[in-house]
């Protein structure tokens, strides 16, 4: 899978983030988002989007996280609103690098066979050496989360609850 666009994208963002004033980066003090709390979303979502491809790829369940869209924003926009910026960005290009490896690795990836949910809504046997397919089928049911897992989720490893 090619990933160019997100590459530039993302590069985008990181120099219009390091372009703008101090101030601009301090915590919203209104009901939206302002440039912090948009880049602490983008965070989050691409460090758990590089969970789910990596598990994925070592043909492990991937640990999803529970709750609505907006409450996950919210836990995470409350946890990392004090985070600094340049600590933000370093994670944001560390998930991406990440997310990017195994995007551009075959055979999950790189091989339209082998996604799950193809045209007979299974993955492709052929596309894996050992003959099974390249990681679990698609399930509606979130695997439980480990806190012990290496690839825990940062934003799971720093709950107490």
């Amino acid at each position: 899978m090619e990933t160019g666009s997100l590459d530039g994208a993302i590069q985008s963002f990181t120099a219009f983030v390091r372009s703008l004033p101090t101030a601009e980066m301090e915590p919203s003090k209104r009901e939206s988002w302002g440039p912090r709390e948009v880049l602490i979303h983008l965070v989050f979502w691409h460090e758990q989007y590089a969970q789910i491809a990596s598990a994925v790829a070592r043909s492990k369940k991937p640990l999803l996280l529970k709750g609505t869209a907006r409450a996950l924003n919210d836990a995470a926009v409350a946890r990392e609103i004090n985070a600094p910026i340049d600590e933000l960005l370093r994670r944001w290009t560390r998930a991406h690098t990440r997310f990017s490896a195994v995007a551009r690795s075959p055979p999950c990836f790189g091989n339209p066979d082998a996604v799950a949910g193809g045209r007979q809504g299974t993955a492709s046997r052929r596309s894996h050496p050992a003959g099974r397919p390249p990681y679990p089928q698609a399930s509606s049911e979130a695997a439980e989360i480990d806190v012990t897992d290496e690839e825990t989720h940062p934003s799971v490893a720093a709950r107490s609850d």
